[in-house]
Parts: C-alpha cells; sequence; structure tokens
C-alpha cells in the first residue's frame, strides 16, 4: 500500500477549505475566509527598511544589501464584512527557516499590537521551515478583517517564507449557538495553518530555482 503524504493531505485540505470559504459568500450560512502573503526575504542586520505588498503577485521593496532587518506587511481577509459576518476562530501562521550558518537567529514578530519574540529553527530535511503559529487574533480581525505585521530581526541570519491568515465564522442571519454550532472545528484551523507554511514554503523553493536557471 502507499503511503500518503502528509504535505498532500495538508494542500488538499487546504484546497477544500478554500473552496468553502468562496461558495455562497452572499448568502448566510458558515464561513472560511483566508490569505496569504508569500515571500522570499532575507533577514540580516544590513538590511532594509522593507515593506511588502499583498497581491495577486505579493512585492517587497526597500531592501538594501539583499536583504531586510524588518518588514512591514498586512494580511487582509477576502470579501469579510462586519456588518453581516460574526468571526469565532482564527489563525495566523508564519514560516521561516535558518540559512544554515552558525549562531542564533531571533525575531521579533508584531501583530497589531500584539509582540512576540521567536528563534528560528530549521526542521527535518531539506531546510523546512519553522512554523510559528498565533491562535485567535479575533479582537484585531473584527473590525476590518486587517492584520498589520511587523517582523524584526533581532540576532543572526535567516529567511521569511511567508505567512497565512485563516478565519471562521458565520455570515448574516442566524443565531450565535447554530453559527458556533457549524462553524469548523479548531484542529481544522490548525491543519490549514500547516498547509499555509507548506505553501509558502514551496513558493519560496519554486522562486529560488527558477532565479538560479535565469543565471
Amino acid at each position: 500500500m502507499m503511503a500518503r503524504n502528509p504535505f498532500s493531505i495538508r494542500v488538499c485540505t487546504l484546497a477544500g477549505l478554500l473552496t468553502l470559504a468562496t461558495v455562497g459568500s452572499a448568502a448566510a450560512g458558515p464561513i472560511l475566509l483566508a490569505d496569504v502573503f508569500t515571500s522570499d526575504v532575507f533577514f540580516k542586520s544590513t538590511g532594509g527598511v522593507c515593506v511588502g505588498t499583498n497581491g495577486v503577485t505579493d512585492t517587497v521593496s526597500g531592501q538594501a544589501n539583499g536583504g531586510c532587518d524588518s518588514l512591514a506587511f498586512s494580511l487582509l481577509l477576502p470579501e469579510y464584512n462586519p456588518a453581516v459576518d460574526t468571526l469565532y476562530s482564527a489563525l495566523v501562521s508564519l514560516a521561516f527557516h535558518d540559512d544554515g550558518g552558525d549562531g542564533t537567529e531571533t525575531l521579533n514578530i508584531q501583530l497589531d499590537t500584539v509582540s512576540r519574540n521567536v528563534r528560528v529553527r530549521s526542521t527535518g530535511r531539506n531546510n523546512s521551515p519553522s512554523l510559528f503559529l498565533f491562535w485567535n487574533p479575533l479582537e484585531q480581525l473584527a473590525a476590518d478583517g486587517r492584520l498589520d505585521l511587523v517582523l524584526t530581526q533581532a540576532a543572526g541570519d535567516f529567511w521569511f517564507d511567508g505567512a497565512g491568515v485563516a478565519a471562521a465564522g458565520w455570515r448574516s442571519d442566524a443565531t450565535p449557538e447554530l453559527a458556533q454550532a457549524t462553524v469548523p472545528e479548531p484542529s481544522s484551523l490548525l491543519l490549514l495553518g500547516s498547509g499555509v507554511a507548506s505553501l509558502v514554503a514551496t513558493a519560496r523553493r519554486r522562486r529560488r530555482g527558477l532565479r538560479e536557471q535565469e543565471q
């Protein structure tokens, strides 16, 4: 029997949940909204003050000496309308990996008003990404569906692969009891976060491979 690929399972789950997020957006019912910012940014102390633009093709400007020492960007839930949408669960995931050099790699993650210091480590084979999860940033998302993030290099150098946000809730006329009963389980959001991290890491490797072919 052929073994299942955990990455494929995560990607299929992510595709299914994103389909749910885009079906019946105008009608009452459970919703799952998600956004991804894919990146290929190298953080180091001699980098520039960078700004990311989240769009069809995510871009980063302001790099110096081949990298950034800080990066500001936003995640925005598509089609979120606070007038008719109520969010019950949310997850933000960020993926990084070490460049393989010696030393300690740390950064500060500021998510709106929440700040956290983390250490970057590569895990497993092929320099796979470290994954940091921020659970339930509902207060920040509820107002306008937007999260503003600032990443600041504190020590060492490392790669930022990307970030994603997913939020589950209910759209329009329904009681809170019914809404909460039909919202996806937290484990589904956690799996989605893992899938987001895998996808942004794959996008990073693909872009790097294309650059190497062009050289």
